[in-house]
């Protein structure tokens, strides 16, 4: 393997962690307000006018 295929691999590993950290925070971020959520009523789901 060259130097630049070894230079690309490690500058394209980077990027996907930088992707993984960003998803992860998001997940955990929307699992939170999951959590928040849960205890409180739950309203159904509103598409136009019809309710599920």
């Amino acid at each position: 393997m060259s130097k630049k295929d070894s230079e690309t691999l490690a500058n394209e590993l980077e990027e996907l962690k930088d992707k993984y950290s960003r998803l992860e925070r998001a997940y955990n971020a929307l699992k939170d307000d999951a959590a928040e959520n849960q205890g409180k009523t739950k309203s159904s789901p509103v598409i136009g006018d019809t309710v599920f």
